[in-house]
């Protein structure tokens, strides 16, 4: 009668489960008896939930710095139109002085104080295309969407702010030849950038709808952040806001 402990090969059940455990060369698919301990009684279960959460909140870390440089980003460019709608003196003649380089006489004139309409032009510029730099790395939809209103609005306006010395390129940047800002008309200037609905006062309502949008959406993914290291795609938080463009 054959020994109840022992296998066809003559190694007994307790020789064969030490041959699984060390994983040798006779066992490829070999299972160690440590880790099915741990996984029966549950501590590999912790270990793997902790992981996938550690990961998880990496991940969130990451977007919310991305919301938090495009909300930034889109406040600043808000703010740049926002500083020449309000202007109750940038587009209003006053005293310059000039000096003659020749004599080194200095004269006061009346006239547009054309460095400082410069400067805040520049600035404008400037913030606007960091913005657009900002936009299309986000893949928030309510953004991409506003962003892309922001741009088309931009582009019906090309003619007049061609006149004005700045113009709008392929990357849907904008672009500033100073000499031209310098003749430019102040009219069109004020047509432009001054007034309710006009161009910089849509800009700015825009960019604020923006901000409030990557606002939104961080919050959002923080208060659906699971105790299982899971959280929704941002995308899903953009869709929820889309119904308000």
């Amino acid at each position: 009668m054959s020994n109840p402990m022992s296998v066809d090969n003559g190694k007994d059940v307790t020789a064969l489960f030490n041959n699984l455990s060390m994983g040798n060369a006779n066992t490829p698919q070999g299972v160690n008896l440590a880790d099915y301990s741990s996984i029966k009684n549950g501590s590999y279960k912790k270990v793997l939930n902790a992981y996938y959460a550690k990961n998880a909140k990496s991940e969130t870390t990451d977007t919310e710095k991305s919301l938090s440089r495009l909300k930034t980003s889109a406040d600043s460019m808000t703010k740049a139109a926002d500083a020449i709608v309000n202007s109750k003196t940038l587009f209003e003649k006053k005293l310059i002085k000039t000096k003659d380089e020749l004599t080194g006489k200095e004269t006061e004139v009346e006239d547009y104080d054309r460095e400082a309409i410069g400067k805040a032009m520049k600035n404008f510029v400037k913030e606007y295309n960091s913005f657009i730099d900002s936009a299309g790395k986000s893949d928030t939809g309510s953004v991409l969407k506003r962003t892309l209103w922001l741009t088309n609005m931009t582009k019906e306006h090309a003619d007049l702010l061609g006149e004005v010395g700045i113009s709008v390129g392929k990357d849907n940047k904008l672009e500033i030849d100073e000499g031209d800002l310098k003749k430019a008309n102040i009219t069109t200037l004020k047509t432009l950038f001054q007034g309710h609905n006009s161009y910089a006062d849509k800009v700015s309502g825009k960019g604020n709808q923006i901000s409030n949008d990557a606002a939104a959406a961080a919050a959002k993914m923080l208060k659906t952040y699971s105790q299982h290291g899971t959280f929704p795609k941002v995308e899903a938080s953009g869709k929820f806001y889309d119904s308000s463009l």
